[in-house]
């Protein structure tokens, strides 16, 4: 398990040459804790990604609340469980909306109350936080997870390449 303690936000910070503040303190125990290791394992992954690759770049990382409040969106109202950007050599940005499936809702739901709403958004030509380059990136715990919801998507309609399913990340570091 992962957790950024005070400890570890500084020694994040001084890694990535960002400033403490920048860095959301996270608290364990205000939420679901498999989802937060999911979403914190995930943006460490991106981050270390991008600073290691020759072709893009790591340009910013949100979390949940971090894009709820960007989008002024209220409790209840989607959002994506995180938020990445890069940019390749050409200056071109692309970002990914993040969403951490735990695997304890139908997937018929999760294609038809989550994925279906981000693929009427694309079909809209809408940004996400001002990028007009963007797919979703959901990080689910189990193979098994990743033919249920391609499933789900296919009836629900889902354009093809707007969703990226990968297997949840374990020592992936």
């Amino acid at each position: 398990r992962v957790a950024l303690t005070p400890a570890g936000r500084r020694l994040v910070a001084e890694k990535f040459g960002r400033a403490v503040e920048e860095l959301p303190a996270v608290r364990i125990g205000d939420g679901p804790f498999v989802h937060h290791d999911m979403g914190l394992t995930v943006a460490v992954a991106l981050r270390e990604a991008g600073a290691k690759s020759h072709h893009v770049a790591f340009r910013r990382h949100l979390f949940e609340r971090q894009v709820r409040a960007a989008l002024g969106a209220p409790g209840g109202a989607l959002v994506p469980d995180g938020f990445a950007e890069f940019v390749n050599a050409a200056g071109t940005a692309h970002a990914l909306a993040l969403e951490m499936d735990t695997g304890t809702c139908d997937p018929k739901w999760v294609a038809a109350n989550k994925l279906v709403v981000y693929a009427e958004h694309a079909a809209a030509r809408g940004s996400l936080l001002g990028v007009a380059s963007w797919s979703v990136c959901m990080v689910v715990p189990t193979l098994r997870r990743v033919h249920q919801l391609t499933a789900a998507m296919w009836t629900a309609g889902v354009p093809e390449g707007l969703v990226v399913l990968k297997h949840a990340l374990r020592n992936a570091l």
